[in-house]
């Protein structure tokens, strides 16, 4: 009884909101196209016949998500692949993914736009990352027949809290769920609290996150940095970050002369704020074309989509987010390429990777302080360094059969 009361105030609180977004439309589209979101409101897409939609939060669920989809083309090159995203940067993400992968903003969770760009997709198979629990998104799914599996399912225990409240909802919008594929143990026992329906766990998509075949030693004479050169990359630079580094890197120059700097910012928008920072530096920025990066001691990748490729031919990798409360970045794909790599202490949002690294030492997590003193131990230690790098391409290894997990999953819900 309480499970259908709680339906009917879904759709009455539907009503509501419907009727509210008809009257503030135009100041909804005003504002969201002067931040580049309008297609938020444009209930549109590709018809996938019976293909794969993904649906992923930001470029971080998305990037997560390329291995398995690059590995579903593989065996099957004439699926249809569609992939959502709620952030223009996890869209920016989704469109180089696969040439043959169509992407687009996902709307908001507003029935009328849910119902519209669902049954435009008209997918076989929805696939959702993470904790996008959107209760119109699985009601329509529902009413439309369609299967959702969950990947790289993740819940909080605040989330359990907070959900517990509707879990005579949750077993109504359960219903299309066909498997809850958690990342872990301990969040398939947090799902357990609230679903009925099928949970596995099958580890964490992101340590699948296989780097893109890249020519490290052609690049980096591309680039033209010397083969002496030392190369420090910081990789997803927060606000505060690039003034640390570069007062750590000011100290090692007089040390290190051919000790060079590569920062790659997480986020582009901030350029004008990080020459300020660099004035003072020689410093080369990827957009300039004229320079070769190497010919300067700091080199910024203004640019989306090199991430990989500075860290590939770095020396010692820094992942950024974590020297401030930003929660950290995923410090596999530095691991990946086998790279010593240091990371600050706010790590909260790749606790199981910092961790598995962290246990075979592959890993060193550092405050401000010390980041100066770290920076130098590995500069002097050449044996330290290709120790930890390989101890950290080792941690990855162990969690690749996670992908083939994924991959059975799809084939089940599919067939």
């Amino acid at each position: 009884m309480m499970a259908y009361l709680q339906l009917a105030f879904l759709y009455l609180f539907n009503l509501v909101i419907e009727g509210l977004f008809l009257i503030f439309k135009p100041v909804l589209c005003f504002f969201l196209k002067r931040i580049k979101y309008q297609d938020s409101l444009i209930a549109e897409g590709q018809a996938l016949d019976g293909g794969i939609l993904f649906h992923a939060a930001s470029m971080g669920e998305v990037n997560a998500l390329k291995p398995l989809i690059l590995a579903l083309l593989k065996q099957k090159p004439n699926t249809k692949i569609a992939v959502t995203t709620t952030t223009v940067n996890g869209l920016k993400a989704a469109s180089v993914i696969h040439p043959s992968v169509y992407s687009r903003l996902s709307v908001f969770d507003i029935y009328s736009l849910r119902k519209k760009q669902l049954k435009t997709f008209n997918p076989g198979l929805l696939c959702v990352m993470e904790t996008e629990i959107w209760p119109n998104l699985l009601l329509l799914a529902r009413s439309q027949k369609i299967p959702v599996l969950f990947i790289n399912a993740r819940l909080s225990e605040r989330s359990v809290k907070r959900l517990r409240a509707i879990r005579p909802l949750l077993k109504i919008l359960e219903r299309p769920i066909c498997e809850i594929m958690a990342k872990s143990e301990e969040d398939a026992q947090r799902f357990e609290q609230l679903f009925d329906t099928k949970i596995t766990v099958a580890g964490n998509l992101k340590f699948a996150a296989l780097p893109i075949e890249i020519d490290a030693a052609g690049l980096r004479q591309k680039w033209g940095f010397a083969t002496s050169d030392l190369i420090i990359c910081a990789g997803s630079t927060r606000p505060g970050e690039e003034q640390l580094l570069l007062k750590a890197f000011s100290k090692l120059q007089h040390e290190y002369p051919h000790v060079k700097l590569i920062i790659v910012p997480r986020h582009l928008n901030r350029m004008d704020e990080i020459v300020k920072l660099l004035e003072g530096f020689s410093y080369r920025l990827f957009s300039d074309e004229r320079e070769q990066a190497g010919s300067a001691p700091i080199f910024v990748l203004d640019a989306m989509g090199w991430l990989n490729h500075a860290y590939s031919i770095c020396d010692i990798a820094v992942v950024g987010g974590s020297f401030y409360n930003f929660g950290g970045h995923n410090p596999v794909e530095p691991a990946n390429f086998g790279k010593p790599i240091l990371m600050g202490p706010h790590h909260s949002s790749c606790v199981e990777s910092v961790e598995a690294l962290l246990q075979d030492e592959a890993i060193l997590v550092v405050d401000k302080k010390e980041l100066d003193d770290k920076l130098t131990f590995l500069l002097d230690n050449p044996l330290q360094r290709e120790k930890m790098g390989e101890r950290a391409r080792k941690v990855i290894s162990r969690f690749q059969d996670s992908l083939d997990k994924y991959l059975q999953g799809v084939k089940r819900c599919k067939n």
